[in-house]
């Protein structure tokens, strides 16, 4: 792994639930050399891994009270918004099950319960159900009749360029109802793998359909790929599924899948940045694998490393080497191609203008230098 700087290194040892002894020891050893509290804390709000560090900030020395109060207020303001989003989840899947409409638990406050031990721990910007392409008529029907609408409407042409539809309420959490999960872009993964192979989550009292240890992984690593490797909250949990269910993952199971989807590089990726990073275990099938990749796949990988941290990265460069590290060359330009030129339907809806407007073709024009400078989150 290359050298960060300081705070990241801190960073790096302390995003954990449970650092062991030798990365308290390593941290205090670095926080005894000076380091920028305040760029630490930045760098951890941005990257979604405040909480977890607050968790861990009275096994340090030193800490200046300012600081501690800075982590202390994001750790009770995201618990605040663990009850709210719990409350939102109940009453939304509450109502879905009534109205006949299966759903699964993704990400969220439920997932990061059972892998964080405190759903505090893990920040999440809103609620994600995935429910079937079907039920979505009598979905729609029911969010907005408890109060939710939808954030661009049932267009088909809608449901299927996002996967699903957004819902807003006035004080509530954003819901996400997913009809598909991995990026057409990059995967073509059918819907009903996701429903293949379910458990039960009791949550708060509440029954919660989740997915199977080796799919929980499995979409989390599209999901850290779909965004570019940031922010570093995804690879933090990654490390900590593979902490606290590695020994659960059927690793056989999950990579037959990943040879049926032609997602096998995405999930090593996810993997070898979680041990790289965050010391995560991994077993000896995964550490085989990783040691036959390609110089490509790994010069990729490495690249990919040293830009976690990076702040207002184009995201462009960064699609462009994950595509690269997933496809040959002649299927990254025809991948590239679709995304920089696509359909003027596409482009009025990525650029949220209306139907039928002739800025449309000047949004066409422009689509591949707007795409070149939009910045990666995190």
């Amino acid at each position: 792994m290359r050298r960060y700087g300081s705070s990241i290194e801190v960073i790096l040892l302390l995003a954990r639930v449970k650092p062991s002894d030798e990365c308290i020891e390593k941290a205090n050893a670095l926080l005894g050399r000076g380091v920028d509290w305040k760029t630490l804390y930045r760098i951890s709000l941005i990257n979604g891994v405040a909480p977890l560090i607050y968790g861990n900030l009275s096994l340090l020395r030193g800490v200046p009270g300012d600081i501690e109060e800075l982590f202390r207020t994001n750790y009770l303001s995201n618990a605040g918004d663990v009850i709210r989003t719990s409350a939102g989840l109940k009453e939304i899947t509450g109502a879905l099950g009534k109205g006949g409409v299966k759903s699964i638990a993704l990400k969220g406050h439920v997932t990061a319960e059972e892998i964080y031990g405190d759903a505090a721990l893990y920040p999440s910007s809103d609620i994600d159900l995935l429910i079937r392409m079907e039920d979505v008529p009598r979905a729609l029907e029911i969010m907005e009749k408890i109060g939710y609408r939808p954030e661009h409407g049932p267009d088909p042409f809608l449901v299927d360029r996002y996967g699903g539809l957004n819902f807003f309420r006035q004080g509530a959490k954003g819901v996400d109802l997913h009809v598909r999960l991995g990026n057409r872009r990059y995967f073509d993964i059918p819907e009903d793998f996701w429903w293949e192979d379910l458990r039960i989550r009791t949550y708060e009292g509440n029954s919660y359909s989740v997915l199977s240890y080796e799919r929980m992984l499995f979409f989390a690593a599209l999901h850290l790929f779909e965004h570019g490797c940031a922010p570093f909250k995804f690879i933090a949990g990654i490390a900590e599924i593979l902490r606290t269910h590695g020994k659960d993952i059927r690793w056989k199971v999950l990579f037959e899948d990943a040879g049926r989807f032609n997602t096998g590089r995405c999930i090593l990726l996810s993997l070898d940045l979680a041990s790289t990073l965050l010391d995560a275990p991994l077993p000896a099938i995964v550490g085989d694998m990783l040691e036959r990749r390609s110089r490509k796949e790994w010069w990729i990988t490495r690249k990919i490393e040293e830009g976690v941290f990076r702040e207002k990265t184009a995201l462009a460069p960064v699609m462009f080497l994950l595509t690269l590290l997933q496809y040959n060359a002649s299927q990254v330009v025809c991948r590239m191609a679709k995304w920089l030129l696509p359909s003027l339907k596409e482009v009025a809806y990525r650029y949220d203008l209306p139907q039928g407007s002739r800025k449309v073709f000047f949004y066409y024009l422009l689509n591949p230098v707007l795409l070149l400078l939009k910045r990666r989150e995190g």
